[in-house]
C-alpha cells in the first residue's frame, strides 16, 4: 500500500495497524531495527499478520489501554509517553503518537515513536535539516523547492497547516504559499493583504519567535484571525534575510493543544533559515551572488561539512562554516582541495572520490557515490557522500557533505553484539555460526586450512529439568559452556545452537577435532569426580570435517554432525542397558 513508500525512507519508527483489531500490517525499516531486528525477512510477514500493536511494542496492559483510549477519544494522540521492550528484553522510556486513517474504506492507526533521549532527537532534527537542504538544491524551481519543503516539515512536524506569509509592503502581509494536511481546508486565498497592525506582526518580528500550545490564551484580536480556520495552537518563527525582516512562516495544529520542544523550535529556525534562503533566491533571479548566500544560510547552521570542488582544477568553490573551523583558515574559496584539507586530516579529507566518480580520462562513470571512514585525527565516524552537479555557472562540480555518524556506529555496534550473542550463555548464537559457516564454504578454495565441525548435545538436560527444576538444569548448561571454552583455542568458535545443543568451528582435520573433544571429556570427567551436585554432566558428540569435495550446504553439514551425535548418544544407551 501507500505508505510503504511514504514511509520506507524515514528514520522515525512507524507502524501500522487495523483498529478494528489492532493487527499490525505494516513495519517501516526504522521500527523493524528497533523492535525485532532479528527476526528474518521471510518470518516477518507472517508475524505482522498475527501480532497486535501491544504484543509488538510490549507494553503493559494498563498503558496500551491507556494509550488506545487516548487514539479513540481524540482520533489521535501525541507525546504519550510511556516504556517499551525491545528485542533484546530491555526496557526504554519513549514519546508515542498516532492518528486514525482512513485508507481504501479500511480504519487503521498509524504510531510513530519517538525516542525521549536528547541525542536521539537531535539527530532526527538535524536530518530533517539536511533532507530539507537537499529538497532546496535539487528542485529546479524557488517554487518547487518552497512547496517540497513546506510539505515536508509539515509531515514531519505532524501539523495541519504549514504556509509562509511575507511583508508585501510597509502596511501589509500576504499568505503566499501553503501545505494543508489531509482533511485540512486551505486559507491560503483567504489571507490576503493582512494589516500588520491588526494582529501581533510586529511582536512576531521583534521576538523572533511566537509559540503557543493554546490559541484561547491569545488576544482576542489573534483570536478572530485564527479561531476560524479551526487552529488549536501554532509556532512561528520569522524569517530574516540579510536585508531584513521578510516575513514568517507558521506550523497551525488543528487537532491538538500541544506543547512545542525546544528542538521542535530550533529544527524550525532551521527551516525558517532556508525558506530566507530560497526568497532571497527568488527575488534575486538565481543569480550567483545570491546563491552562495542561500547555501551559506542554509549550511552554516549544520554541523555537517558541505563544501564545493571544481571537477577539473579541484579547485574549492564554497565551503561551509564548519569545514572554516576544522581547517582554521580565514580563506578557503579558489584553494586546491587537497592542500587545503590536508592540514587537518591527511587520511580522509586529503582525498576527493575522483576515482570513483570519473574514468582515467576524466569523463564521469557516476552521479555519486558514499562512503564511511574513521578520521584519525579526531576519532570519529563520518558518512561522507559525493555528488556531481552542475554549478550555478554551468560547470560540473563535486558536492561534499560529511556527517558525524559516530553515535550511530557505536549503536550499531551494541546492536550487532547483540545480535550475535546468546543471551543466557554469552557465546555466539545460531544465526552468527550459520553465516559462519556459510563463509567457509563459500571460500573454501581459498582456504588452505581445515576446519572442523563439532555438534555437542548434553546428556540428561531434560531429566535434570524434571527431578530438580530448571535452575539446576541452568548450571548445567552454564559448566558445559565453561568447560567448552576452556578447551578451544582463540582460533576455533563456539555457540549454542539449541536449548542444550552446541556447535564448535574447530581449526584443524577430524583428528585436531577429537583430540579437543577428548580433552572437553578429560575435564567433564573431573568435574563429576570433585562436584556436589547430585546428577552428573555429560555429553554426545558427532564430528565432521569440512571438504571442499563433499560440496555440503550448512543445513547438510549440520545434519551429518547432528546425526554423528545421535548415533553415539544411542550407543550409549544401549552400553547403560
Amino acid at each position: 500500500m501507500e505508505w510503504k513508500n511514504l514511509f520506507r525512507n524515514i528514520d522515525i519508527p512507524v507502524i501500522i495497524c487495523r483498529y478494528d483489531d489492532l493487527q499490525v500490517v505494516y513495519e517501516n525499516p526504522s521500527a523493524k531495527t528497533l523492535l525485532n531486528p532479528l527476526m528474518e525477512s521471510k518470518n516477518r510477514d507472517s508475524m505482522e499478520k498475527n501480532m497486535t500493536a501491544a504484543e509488538l511494542l510490549r507494553m503493559d496492559e494498563e498503558k496500551t489501554a491507556e494509550f488506545f483510549a487516548a487514539v479513540e477519544k481524540n482520533n489521535n494522540t501525541t507525546r504519550f509517553m510511556t516504556s517499551i521492550r525491545l528485542y533484546s528484553g530491555m526496557e526504554t522510556i519513549v514519546n508515542l503518537s498516532a492518528i486514525k486513517v482512513l485508507i481504501d474504506e479500511i480504519r487503521y492507526v498509524q504510531i510513530c515513536i519517538y525516542s525521549s533521549r536528547t541525542e536521539q532527537i537531535s539527530r532526527l532534527h538535524a536530518q530533517a535539516l539536511i533532507a530539507a537542504l537537499d529538497i532546496a538544491y535539487k528542485s529546479e524551481t524557488t517554487t518547487e523547492a518552497i512547496n517540497g519543503i513546506l510539505s515536508y516539515a509539515g509531515s514531519y512536524m505532524n501539523v495541519s497547516r504549514s504556509y509562509i506569509f511575507e511583508s508585501t509592503s510597509e502596511t501589509t502581509t500576504s499568505n503566499t504559499y501553503e501545505w494543508c494536511a489531509d482533511g485540512i481546508e486551505p486559507a491560503i486565498d483567504q489571507l490576503k493583504d493582512l494589516p500588520k497592525d491588526e494582529y501581533t506582526y510586529d511582536e512576531i518580528i521583534q521576538n523572533g519567535i511566537a509559540v503557543t500550545d493554546d490559541i484561547r490564551k491569545l488576544s482576542p484580536e489573534d483570536r478572530a484571525i485564527l479561531e476560524p480556520q479551526g487552529i488549536k495552537s501554532l509556532a512561528i518563527i520569522p524569517i530574516i534575510s540579510h536585508k531584513g525582516p521578510m516575513g514568517y512562516v507558521g506550523f497551525d495544529d488543528c487537532s491538538n493543544y500541544r506543547g512545542w520542544s525546544q528542538g521542535e523550535v530550533e529544527l524550525l529556525q532551521g527551516i525558517s533559515d532556508i525558506f530566507a534562503s530560497l526568497l532571497i533566491r527568488r527575488d534575486a533571479e538565481r543569480s550567483l551572488q545570491y546563491s552562495i548566500e542561500i547555501l551559506k544560510t542554509v549550511t552554516n547552521g549544520l554541523n555537517d561539512v558541505i563544501y564545493v570542488t571544481d571537477l577539473q582544477r579541484q579547485q574549492i568553490l564554497f565551503c561551509n562554516n564548519t569545514l572554516y573551523r576544522y581547517i582554521k583558515t580565514d580563506e578557503a574559496v579558489g584553494r586546491n582541495t587537497r592542500e587545503m584539507l590536508a592540514g587537518w586530516s591527511s587520511n580522509l579529507w586529503n582525498m576527493l572520490p575522483t576515482d570513483k566518480l570519473t574514468d582515467e580520462n576524466g569523463q564521469i562513470k557516476v552521479k555519486s557515490h558514499a562512503w564511511e571512514f574513521f578520521n584519525q585525527s579526531d576519532k570519529k565516524w563520518y558518512l561522507v557522500k559525493d555528488e556531481i552537479i552542475k554549478w550555478i555557472d554551468g560547470r560540473d562540480v563535486i558536492l561534499e557533505t560529511a556527517t558525524d555518524i559516530t553515535l550511530q556506529k557505536e549503536q550499531e555496534a551494541r546492536l550487532q553484539i547483540a545480535a550475535d550473542t546468546d543471551q543466557m550463555t554469552g557465546t555466539f548464537n545460531r544465526e552468527w555460526m550459520v553465516s559462519v559457516l556459510g563463509n567457509i564454504l563459500n571460500r573454501q578454495e581459498e582456504q588452505k586450512q581445515e576446519c572442523s565441525v563439532v555438534f555437542a548435545d548434553l546428556d540428561g538436560l531434560k531429566s535434570v529439568n524434571d527431578l530438580f527444576g530448571h535452575a539446576a538444569g541452568d548450571r548445567m548448561i552454564y559448566k558445559f559452556v565453561n568447560i567448552m571454552q576452556s578447551q578451544i583455542r582463540k582460533s576455533d568458535a563456539l555457540c549454542r545452537w539449541g536449548g542444550d545443543e552446541f556447535v564448535a568451528v574447530i581449526r584443524g582435520n577430524e583428528k585436531s577435532a577429537l583430540r579437543i573433544v577428548g580433552k572437553i571429556a578429560e575435564q567433564v570427567d573431573i568435574y563429576n569426580k570433585q562436584k556436589d551436585d547430585v546428577y552428573e554432566l555429560g555429553f554426545s558428540y558427532g564430528i565432521i570435517e569440512i571438504r571442499h569435495d563433499l560440496q555440503l550446504t550448512v543445513d547438510e553439514l549440520i545434519k551429518i554432525a547432528d546425526e554423528r551425535m545421535y548415533a553415539q548418544k544411542v550407543k550409549k544407551q544401549k552400553n547403560r542397558c
